[in-house]
């Protein structure tokens, strides 16, 4: 397994995974604007050299945002994700983020029980947050204190 930063390159599998994980998911031109932009830190994960996992996250000041995070159906439950979101947070809390937060889906159980290994807690409701149902988004936080360990 190897995490590594996302290049331009990459899109295309990123692409796939992204569309076969969320309903509406991002299209080319949302990824390569992160690609571009001076706050976002994209990463992805390999397998055997085969990419089959993502995430993007922002960091500004003291503050680190998830944007997105995906693992390929055929490797999920092998703790892939896990290491993934642990390996963004350390590089976030490396760029001076004191706290992250993100946004799930209410009904996203198997995501939610993962956030929480990680420290997060939920702290607030967004309201008919995600276009393609109006589902409402779950907001979540946690500290990025260097000695944060993730909850087994």
């Amino acid at each position: 397994m190897r995490i590594r930063p996302m290049t331009s390159l990459d899109l295309p599998d990123v692409l796939r995974i992204e569309h076969s994980t969320f309903p509406m998911g991002w299209i080319k031109s949302m990824f390569e604007a992160e690609l571009e932009g001076p706050v976002s830190h994209s990463v992805v994960l390999e397998v055997d050299g085969a990419l089959v996992g993502y995430a993007i996250c922002r960091v500004i000041l003291d503050e680190a945002h998830l944007m997105n995070i995906a693992v390929e159906h055929p490797y999920r439950g092998r703790g892939l994700g896990l290491r993934l979101l642990e390996h963004v947070m350390r590089d976030s809390a490396a760029l001076g983020a004191q706290y992250m937060f993100l946004e799930v889906r209410v009904t996203n159980s198997v995501a939610r029980e993962l956030y929480s290994k990680t420290g997060f807690e939920e702290v607030g409701l967004r309201k008919s947050y995600y276009q393609d149902n109006g589902e409402d988004a779950i907001l979540m936080t946690c500290s990025m204190s260097p000695n944060q360990e993730a909850k087994k």
